[in-house]
């Protein structure tokens, strides 16, 4: 039954990964019934839709195995059947890893209960306790990619290092004290002189050196095995190429064990097999190992390149990097730079930090050894060797937790300052000091929110928050800035008192742009103000502000006293750079002020199409007169109010 239902499916490979199918495996034989568990376990895996599937799965369930119970569960809630999540938790009651795991996916995404994020990281923990490395992986991306919990890269690293040191097991293909005997005879150790001849061997021309070479390859020769390969590896010769290469990976000969698994694995040459495929690089890599184990710096990096590129074993970048320190400390000049690679691109995710100081380190070892490319590398990374210096001393600090290294380091990459710039490497840095309340990596990363810089989009809330805790640490420029998102309600709700508290925060710490804005705002708002309008307008045309200076050499103050009612009124006059017309039905009128300080409107016409509603003028005399033609039927109007006024200011 279950061998019918394992064929029933191709797509299994491509849905899940090999680790899903061997933690499955791996946690069922603890139940007692390995077999059946794991055969069900592969056959859910293929074909969760698979009616038959469902029924064989139900009758295991209800005969209570944990396993088929987990397994039917996540069947039944991905097709939104309430029953799944009784299959659930009665895996969870028998303690079934992957009940745990299912039941906090059903947490974490709010498959019929209510999304609970920590909820979700208590079941995964409890099921990464009991060696569900999948769990502890999707801990760490929680962690590392901030979702619904404070992000911090330190915990998603010791998160996915438990992963993979619970997949490390199946990664250890064997004992590597000897080679078993599907893999053929002989070792690793002349993997060096094996790729010499591989690299170097040019062919041969004469019919009777083919000749010979094909006698030797027929009585057993390895490396005139290998030839033959090189040698027929043409469009009408591979399937004789790939025959000496087969005899010649038979023999043990690693090149030609990796290249029949690239054979296998993509079908060139020969049909495609992912079981033989998984056996040649299986093979290969336990005679790296055994010859990287006894320090064969070629067999090191080629192991390494095994573990970076998830040939033969489970992807595993920690183990890459073991093995490429190993070769590169033996001089390795490949080894050198797939490590600087390594550090400069850095992958938490799957365990390695970024570590630039070290990628450039290696790189130059590399370029030193004469690798062309990493001394191409290394000048991407820096300006000049100063800069390399004083960018491995930010590192070292900001690793350690230095606040203000950590800040200044986000500042280089956001301003290339010797660096290369990278949003991602700021974002980053500036991250990490504004979780230790440093109110620039605050303002910075709110800046980033607005304006979607680094590695995350636009996000007007996250900005806000961010700008508001570095505008209460006193910080002018979030300050400012938290007054303009108040003054147009993005992030917040729009509130103009909010706005002008900013800006006064702001300008009164000497900020050019929140004093020329609080100016504006002592003109023309609800609280007008032209003395305080003017003094901010000032303090802002003194640090260069054009608007704030052409604003303040335009207004002029003046103390009127209204003609028929005896009391005074301070009037703010800005006089217009071409006298204004305001036309009223037909007629054309002058005005050559806008008046601010009248308990009347000062509008615009009603379409926008730069007309007024009122005019304002100074006759030498001193005497102001003001037109209301709102009220004129005609277009038409005399002075509704009249002042005299003097100049004062």
């Amino acid at each position: 039954m279950a061998d019918a239902l394992l064929g029933s499916s191709a797509s299994l490979a491509e849905t899940y990964s090999l680790e899903q199918i061997r933690d499955a495996a791996n946690n069922a034989d603890r139940t007692g019934e390995a077999a059946l568990a794991d055969d069900l376990r592969r056959a859910a895996e293929r074909v969760e839709a698979n009616r038959e599937l469902v029924l064989f799965l139900r009758h295991a369930a209800e005969a209570g195995h944990p396993a088929a119970q987990a397994l039917l569960g996540r069947i039944l809630v991905l097709q939104e059947e309430a029953e799944g999540e009784k299959w659930i938790r009665r895996a969870v009651a028998q303690g079934d890893p992957w009940g745990y795991y299912f039941l906090g996916l059903m947490y974490y995404k709010g498959l019929g209960v209510p999304e609970h994020t920590a909820e979700a990281i208590r079941l995964w923990k409890q099921a990464a306790g009991q060696g569900l490395s999948r769990a502890a992986a999707d801990i760490g991306l929680l962690y590392f990619a901030a979702i619904d919990v404070e992000e911090d890269e330190d915990e998603a690293a010791r998160w996915y290092r438990r992963a993979i040191e619970m997949t490390s097991v199946d990664t250890n293909l064997g004992s590597t004290s000897q080679v078993v005997d599907d893999c053929g005879p002989g070792d690793a150790a002349v993997l060096g002189p094996w790729m010499e001849m591989f690299s170097t061997f040019s062919g041969v021309n004469d019919e009777a050196e083919v000749a010979e070479l094909r006698r030797a390859a027929e009585e057993g020769d390895s490396e005139a095995q290998l030839k033959m390969a090189l040698l027929t590896d043409a469009p009408e010769g591979s399937a004789e190429s790939m025959v000496w290469m087969r005899l010649a990976a038979e023999q043990g000969v690693v090149p030609a064990q990796l290249l029949v698994g690239v054979a296998y694995d993509t079908g060139i040459g020969v049909a495609e097999d992912n079981t033989e495929a998984a056996r040649w690089f299986r093979c290969a890599e336990r005679r790296l190992r055994v010859a990287a184990e006894s320090a064969d710096s070629d067999a090191q990096y080629f192991l390494g390149q095994i573990y970076e590129r998830g040939e033969a074993v489970l992807k595993n970048l920690v183990e890459a990097e073991r093995w490429y320190r190993l070769a590169a400390e033996e001089g390795h000049v490949l080894a050198q730079f797939s490590l600087g690679n390594i550090y400069e691109l850095g992958r938490p995710s799957e365990g390695i930090p970024e570590n630039e100081p070290q990628a450039a380190r290696w790189y130059r070892v590399a370029a030193d050894n004469g690798h062309a490319y990493s001394q191409e590398l290394l000048g991407r990374l820096y300006e000049t060797e100063k800069d390399e210096i004083e960018v491995a001393r930010l590192w070292r600090a900001a690793s350690q937790g230095h606040v203000d290294a950590q800040y200044e380091l986000g500042h280089k990459y956001d301003t290339a300052d010797g660096v290369w710039h990278s949003d991602s490497k700021a974002a980053r840095w500036y991250r990490r000091a504004a979780h230790q309340g440093h109110a620039g990596a605050r303002y910075e990363l709110g800046m980033m929110y607005r304006y979607e810089h680094g590695h995350f989009g636009q996000d007007l809330d996250e900005a806000a928050r961010w700008f508001r805790l570095a505008a209460e640490q006193g910080h002018a420029d979030a300050q400012y800035s938290l007054g303009l998102m108040y003054g147009v309600g993005a992030g917040v709700e729009e509130d103009d008192s909010q706005a002008a508290r900013w800006y006064r925060l702001a300008a009164e710490q000497g900020h050019a742009r929140a004093q020329s804005l609080l100016g504006h705002r002592y003109l023309s708002g609800a609280g007008q103000n032209v003395s305080e309008a003017v003094e901010w307008l000032r303090m802002a045309a003194r640090q260069g502000v054009s608007d704030a200076q052409e604003l303040v050499a335009s207004v002029e103050t003046w103390s009127c006293s209204e003609s028929r009612i005896d009391r005074r009124t301070l009037l703010s006059l800005i006089r217009l750079e071409k006298v204004g017309q305001v036309s009223v039905g037909s007629v054309t009128h002058q005005a050559a002020f806008e008046v601010r300080g009248l308990d009347l409107r000062w509008d615009f016409g009603p379409n926008g199409d730069g007309t007024y509603d009122y005019a304002f003028r100074i006759r030498p005399d001193g005497m102001g007169l003001y037109y209301d033609f709102s009220r004129s039927e005609d277009g038409t109007a005399r002075p509704s109010q009249l002042f005299q006024c003097e100049r004062s200011g």
